[in-house]
């Protein structure tokens, strides 16, 4: 009975620190790629613990294809395989299974991942190649990379949260050490390549939850003061979304509301395109009418393959930032701002004439 009740716990506890933990739970309230890569990811490590325990092939595919449909979600999924990797290679049994098993977890993976592998191929990798420049394209080392990539981590997971599962020793937990500490660690190496965003690990943290709960004592208060703590922080968040959303301009929740004013000044100009995928995407779903990022603006991302981002029309509206400049290939096709439209200390929106 102690067994079990101590088991109890360590599950309650770990469930908390998930669902309260500023990345892993508190981000679920913003949609964004993680959403998605967390669920495949979690479904691909319990169909990893099923395979283990009965490995056949039908389960081979099913780990796969879960993996693979994770791949689609967000690149990051790759961290799955490389941490898992080194656990299988350090048992005899399981790494003689795997082999022999390899082409059809392969199979289903190709599977899952044929999404991408299908768009990057008829756009001539660009995704990938996004992505590789994006995270490792730099020549020159910034040590500021590294210490705020170490500061954030630090910071996110929560020294008390860290420690203990750092602590954790015992042997039937090493796969949830390759599956922390590889996340970890890759990144941190990547740092000497470019600039890491905070949330990228976010695959590790699961993982170091499982340990530190596992050498957590049941009597010790280092956790739920943890927990106490990302509880208040969440609710203050959701009380400034929900009600007092004025109060976080200038930080980045300003996210939820900051193309308002572009909304309401920019309801009668037709036709409209934006400076950005968020800009588009809310002013689409705002305005119940297609509105478009204009391609080439900004970063590429979706829209830069769509034909409807590229004005056809003799005049056009564009919603930008005061800073933004008209991409040079519209200027040298005789695309000419006319007039500018004052929106709010941020953003403007041009008129735009096709000469």
């Amino acid at each position: 009975p102690s067994a079990a009740a101590s088991y109890v716990f360590k599950l309650h506890l770990w469930l908390l620190l998930a669902l309260l933990s500023p990345l892993l739970g508190g981000s679920g309230l913003i949609v964004t790629p993680d959403l998605p890569l967390m669920f495949f990811y979690a479904v691909a490590l319990s169909l990893f613990f099923c395979w283990q325990k009965k490995p056949n092939l039908k389960m081979a595919l099913f780990l796969g294809l879960a993996v693979g449909l994770g791949f689609s979600s967000k690149y990051m999924m790759v961290l799955f395989a490389l941490s898992l990797l080194p656990f299988v290679a350090l048992s005899p049994s399981l790494r003689a299974v795997f082999l022999r098993q390899l082409p059809i977890l392969f199979l289903g993976a190709v599977i899952g991942a044929l999404p991408v592998w299908l768009w990057n191929f008829a756009h001539d990798f660009a995704s990938f190649k996004f992505q590789t420049a994006h995270g490792l394209g730099r020549k020159v080392w910034k040590p500021s990379w590294t210490i705020e990539y170490v500061a954030a981590q630090v910071g996110i997971i929560f020294p008390i949260v860290l420690y203990w599962a750092i602590k954790a020793r015992r042997r039937a937990f090493w796969v949830f050490h390759f599956l922390a500490w590889t996340p970890l660690l890759f990144f941190l190496f990547t740092t000497s390549r470019g600039y890491v965003e905070a949330n990228w690990p976010i695959v590790a943290y699961p993982a170091i939850f499982v340990l530190a709960v596992s050498a957590y004592p049941q009597g010790a208060r280092g956790l739920k003061f943890t927990i106490g703590l990302w509880a208040t922080l969440l609710s203050i968040f959701a009380f400034i979304i929900c009600v007092r959303p004025n109060w976080s301009r200038g930080i980045k929740l300003d996210q939820f509301y900051r193309f308002d004013r572009i909304e309401e000044v920019s309801r009668d100009l037709s036709p409209l395109y934006a400076r950005s995928y968020q800009m588009a995407s809310k002013l689409y779903f705002a305005q119940q009418r297609p509105v478009f990022k204009l391609k080439g603006i900004n970063r590429k991302d979706f829209f830069d393959f769509l034909e409807s981002s590229i004005p056809t029309e003799k005049v056009y509206y564009l919603a930008v930032e005061k800073t933004d400049k008209l991409p040079l290939e519209y200027v040298s096709s005789g695309h000419r701002v006319i007039r500018t439209i004052p929106v709010d200390e941020t953003h403007e929106i041009w008129q735009v004439r096709v000469e």
